[in-house]
C-alpha cells in the first residue's frame, strides 16, 4: 500500500517508519474520448504488485507507464488515444505540483518498466483543482497527449465504470512497483485480484494509524474507496495506476499503509466520482451522462 508527506510526499519518498514498525507513503516514485470510455449502464457484476503474478501487457492493455525525467514514476489507465487518467499525487515536488510537461513521457504498449513499447510525449497536464495534499481526497489527474496511441492488442482504451463498487467486488490491480515493504521494484509487469472492502470497514482497519500524529490530515472519503487481501497489494511505483472491476475503471492507485499487509488495505480514487471532472476538462466529450460527485 502507499502514503503521506511533509508536504506528506516527502515522508513518503524516505519511506519514514512510525515506531520502527508502521510505514506510510503514497505510491510514486485534442480528440473526443471514445463514448464508450463513458458507458452509462449501471453494471450489476461485481499490480510491482504485492503478491500475484507477473503478466503481459496485452492482459492489462489500458495500463500506460508516467515516466519523470525519463525514469519509471507511475502508472496510469488509458481513457482515449489523447487522454490517460493518473493520481495527482503524482505531480507533487517539493510541496508543488509538477506540471512542466517537458519533465514528463508516457509509454504504452510495453509488459517491461520503462522500456519498450510507444514513447509519447506529453502536451498538457490537469491535476484535480481540489487536489489535498494532507487528505489525499481529489487525487486524480489527466495527461494529454501530442500524439495519438495507435490501438492495437498492446494498447486500449477503458471504459470509466459507473456502478458503485461493492465489498468483495473482485478488483483487479497491476503496475511495475516495488514488490514488498522492503524488496525493490519489478522490472516485469504484475498483477493481482483483490477485494473490495466495505467503507466502514476500512476505516476501522486505518484508524489506529491514522492516530499518529503525521498522518491525522488523512481521510478516507467518499471519493476513496479500499481493497486488499491475502498479502496482496500495490506499493511504491504502482500509484496513478488503474483499479478495475469487471473489465471497467473503477479507481485509481492513491494512498495506504504497509505493502501487502493483512491489516490494512490500499486506498483507491472513485473514479465514478470524476466522471464528469474528466468530460468537462477533455472539452470535446458528448453526450455524457452528469452523474453526482458524491455517492
Amino acid at each position: 500500500m502507499f502514503c503521506h508527506s511533509q508536504t506528506i510526499m516527502e515522508k513518503i519518498l524516505c519511506f519514514i517508519p512510525l515506531l520502527a514498525v508502521v510505514n506510510c507513503f503514497k505510491l510514486g516514485f485534442s480528440d473526443e474520448l471514445e463514448s464508450k470510455v463513458f458507458g452509462d449502464e449501471d453494471d450489476t457484476l461485481k499490480s510491482g504488485i504485492v503478491g500475484g503474478e507477473f503478466t503481459e501487457i496485452n492482459t492489462v492493455p489500458y495500463l500506460a507507464q508516467i515516466l519523470k525525467d525519463g525514469d519509471h514514476f507511475c502508472g496510469s489507465a488509458i481513457l482515449s488515444k489523447y487522454w490517460i487518467v493518473t493520481a495527482a499525487h503524482c505531480l507533487e515536488d517539493e510541496g508543488e505540483l509538477s506540471l512542466d510537461t517537458e519533465k514528463w513521457t508516457v509509454i504504452t504498449g510495453s509488459s517491461v518498466r520503462s522500456k519498450g513499447g510507444h514513447l509519447h510525449t506529453v502536451k498538457k497536464i490537469i491535476a484535480h483543482e481540489n487536489y489535498d495534499n494532507l487528505t489525499s481526497d481529489n487525487d486524480i489527474a489527466l495527461f494529454e497527449l501530442e500524439e495519438p496511441i495507435k490501438f492495437d492488442e498492446l494498447q486500449q482504451a477503458i471504459e470509466i465504470s459507473n456502478r458503485v463498487p461493492k465489498a468483495d467486488d473482485k478488483l483487479k490491480i497491476s503496475g511495475w512497483g516495488k514488490q514488498g515493504e522492503r524488496r525493490g521494484v519489478s522490472k516485469q509487469l504484475k498483477t493481482a485480484v483483490v477485494p473490495v472492502i466495505d467503507q466502514t470497514e476500512c476505516l476501522q482497519m486505518f484508524e489506529k494509524y491514522l492516530d499518529y500524529e503525521d498522518y491525522r490530515e488523512l481521510e478516507v472519503t467518499n471519493n476513496m474507496l479500499c481493497a486488499g487481501a491475502n498479502g496482496e497489494d500495490t506499493c511504491q511505483g504502482d500509484s496513478g495506476g488503474p483499479a478495475v472491476i469487471a473489465g471497467k475503471l473503477a479507481g485509481v492507485t492513491s494512498w495506504g499503509f504497509d505493502c501487502g499487509s493483512k491489516k490494512t488495505p490500499g486506498a483507491y480514487t472513485r473514479i465514478r466520482n470524476y466522471r464528469q471532472w474528466i468530460a468537462e476538462h477533455t472539452k470535446r466529450i458528448r453526450n455524457v451522462r452528469r452523474i453526482k460527485q458524491s455517492q
